[in-house]
């Protein structure tokens, strides 16, 4: 058989820990009510595009990346082995989901600490206090992650940054941003409504207990740890809950000096 000729796609494109897999729920949830697609589509499919898209062409095809490129250093290197492969978005919209630097880290420490084999690359052994100070996926990967994208804004096709933070605040109305963003034009309200309600974070929870999505993507490892959920707290300002005062000022004096200004909105004095 011939292979299948996939449309030019999307990106959603962020570090991980940043907000990826609620944004997924949320737009996902909107297109199967959109085009109607739930009933035919196996639930363990439900958070993958190309097997949405499969049931319906019309719709835009997604692809959600934590890489520049196919890089994964910023999440197992140092931040100095981040190399720059915008280029390769030159023909696509991109979708970059931004967080704060601190939030990010605190939730990277319990994915490699809670959630990862032992015997994966990405696994670690230490306290958070040694975490954050350690040189391999540290607070200067996710600044150097940033300052990249936001250098190179021109390069993708179209370009949008949308905040988790902005999400956080009033979540239908960056649900609208992103859809008009992929294309929408006439966005049914009362889907982006349903869609927000899915997407809770007690709903998110409830589909890592259930072993809902088959463990393509939100394989919950220990139901009695809070902290080895996917969807962990989903917190704005968490990280104050488990740095101290010292931890808090080396983090954010790194953000002050090094995190480009379009991102200002993560500088403390």
């Amino acid at each position: 058989m011939p292979s299948r000729k996939y449309p030019t796609p999307i990106y959603v494109v962020s570090y991980p820990k940043a907000g990826r897999t609620w944004v997924k729920f949320l737009v996902n949830h909107y297109m199967r009510l959109h085009y109607h697609i739930s009933e035919r589509l196996k639930k363990e499919h439900f958070l993958i595009n190309e097997k949405m898209w499969e049931h319906n062409h019309k719709m835009p095809l997604l692809r959600f990346s934590h890489s520049l490129g196919e890089n994964l250093a910023a999440w197992i290197g140092k931040s100095e082995d981040i190399e720059n492969q915008c280029n390769i978005f030159r023909k696509n919209k991109v979708i970059l989901l931004v967080r704060n630097p601190l939030d990010i880290i605190v939730s990277s420490y319990f994915h490699k600490t809670k959630r990862v084999p032992k015997d994966s690359n990405e696994y670690i052994n230490c306290t958070i206090k040694e975490y954050i100070h350690s040189d391999v996926g540290n607070i200067d990967c996710i600044i150097r992650y940033y300052n990249i994208w936001l250098e190179n804004i021109d390069i993708p096709k179209e370009f949008l940054m949308v905040k988790y933070e902005d999400l956080k605040i009033d979540t239908a109305s960056e649900l609208n941003k992103i859809l008009f963003f992929i294309g929408f034009i006439d966005i049914e309200q009362e889907y982006v409504n349903k869609s927000v309600r899915y997407s809770s974070l007690k709903n998110i929870r409830k589909s890592e207990i259930e072993d809902y999505y088959k463990k393509n993507i939100v394989e919950l490892k220990d139901v009695n740890d809070e902290e080895s959920f996917k969807a962990r707290r989903g917190k704005v300002n968490g990280y104050v809950d488990y740095l101290d005062k010292d931890d808090i000022k080396y983090l954010q004096d790194k953000v002050n000096s090094q995190l480009t200004d379009e991102l200002k909105c993560y500088k403390r004095n």
